[in-house]
């Protein structure tokens, strides 16, 4: 533009009352005053996950959930004697949070496991599988250690305590780096690791409901058959056990 000008192909005049839109602009905003305006530290800490934010995240979070199947067994009960078994590795996963939230700190996320204890009785946990199945990596986090014998040890926990419950609440998905930007994938699947937890858990309990968590469209269809409800919760963020 520079050498445009220089060259008389663009008058200075135009490049000047550009510049002086930006600089009214800035006055009136006070920026030469206080450069940074609103960029304030203190101020910050008192906004950023507030009560009143909080709140709105939850709301948000209720309002996109998408009810895909329920033969009457939906709403749960908060109290009785049915016995309610929570499993799956978004239990108690603290990166329920879709991959575009960089700011987010996973240690103020509500798990499904902090906000149904809080609001319920009778119930019982258990993570059944790993998030990943051992071949999967994420973009950033790398190839998952993952013991086979742990692995067994969870599943077999989790089809036990199934046994026993009334409801099963199956707690699936992907990994949060699944889906966003440079999350292309060809198999819309979740981790098979997964799917062997829900056709264990079936053998023995078919009263389930399955919350599917997901940034992108998921295949569901034999988690809708296998199951009496699902959910669609996507990924519901800081106050998603609350939620």
């Amino acid at each position: 533009l520079a050498e445009l000008v220089r060259q008389g192909e663009v008058p200075e005049m135009l490049v000047d009352e550009a510049t002086m839109r930006i600089l009214k602009l800035k006055n009136d905003l006070g920026l030469f005053e206080n450069p940074y305006k609103d960029g304030d530290e203190a101020k910050e800490k008192d906004i950023v996950g507030c009560k009143e934010h909080r709140e709105l995240a939850r709301k948000m979070a209720a309002a996109s959930f998408v009810l895909l199947k329920n033969e009457a067994v939906l709403p749960l009960k908060k109290e009785g004697a049915d016995r309610i078994a929570f499993m799956g590795p978004y239990v108690d996963n603290v990166e329920m949070y879709g991959s575009w939230s960089f700011p987010a700190k996973p240690e103020n996320t509500v798990t499904i496991k902090n906000g149904v204890s809080k609001k319920a009785q009778n119930v019982f946990f258990a993570q059944g599988a790993y998030l990943q199945d051992a071949e999967q990596c994420t973009r950033y986090g790398g190839k998952q250690e993952q013991s086979a014998e742990e692995a067994q040890c969870m599943l077999k926990e989790a089809v036990e305590l199934a046994g026993k419950a009334d409801t099963v609440v199956l707690c699936l998905g992907e990994h949060r780096d699944h889906s966003g930007e440079a999350g292309s994938r060809a198999n819309i699947c979740i981790p098979q690791s997964q799917m062997q937890l829900l056709n264990a858990v079936h053998e023995v309990n078919q009263n389930i409901v399955t919350l599917v968590f997901s940034g992108r469209p998921v295949e569901v269809k034999e988690r809708v058959d296998k199951s009496k409800a699902v959910l669609m919760t996507w990924m519901p963020g800081t106050e998603g056990g609350n939620a």
